[in-house]
């Protein structure tokens, strides 16, 4: 909440599990007021981390950022949708009108946390569905 008791951002998390304990949280959904800081995210995300360090919780995800550093994966690969999803994460129209993919990137690099990358695999030709998974993450 703002000086004035308005609502400037929300954050909500989801719990991970492990043998019927929650270990951990994963970031859900953020939003935030268009006329708040853009500072609002970021306080909001550190004391929520925060608070599950207090409560003894150790893991603390906030989510994919897609389409980040993306490069030979020494699997079978397509280099056409490599260089294609290289290219729509350093497109500065994908990040300004559709998804801002650096962004997101940079907003989690702040936290210092430890990166994992995730890899998604397609049958050969299946131009569909990936265009549902460029779709998915807001780059087409």
């Amino acid at each position: 909440h703002g000086p004035d008791g308005e609502l400037v951002a929300l954050l909500d998390f989801d719990p991970l599990f492990s043998d019927g304990k929650v270990i951990g949280y994963t970031t859900a959904f953020k939003r935030k007021h268009i006329d708040a800081t853009p500072h609002a995210e970021i306080g909001l995300t550190k004391f929520a981390v925060d608070r599950f360090r207090e409560e003894g919780i150790s893991v603390v995800t906030l989510g994919l950022s897609p389409l980040v550093d993306i490069e030979a994966s020494g699997f079978a690969e397509s280099s056409f949708w490599r260089s294609t999803f290289q290219r729509a994460y350093g497109s500065a129209w994908v990040n300004r009108s559709k998804f801002n993919l650096q962004g997101q990137a940079a907003f989690k690099r702040r936290f210092h946390g430890q990166e994992q990358p995730t890899y998604v695999a397609f049958r050969k030709g299946t131009l569909v569905e990936m265009l549902g998974l460029l779709r998915l993450v807001k780059a087409i």
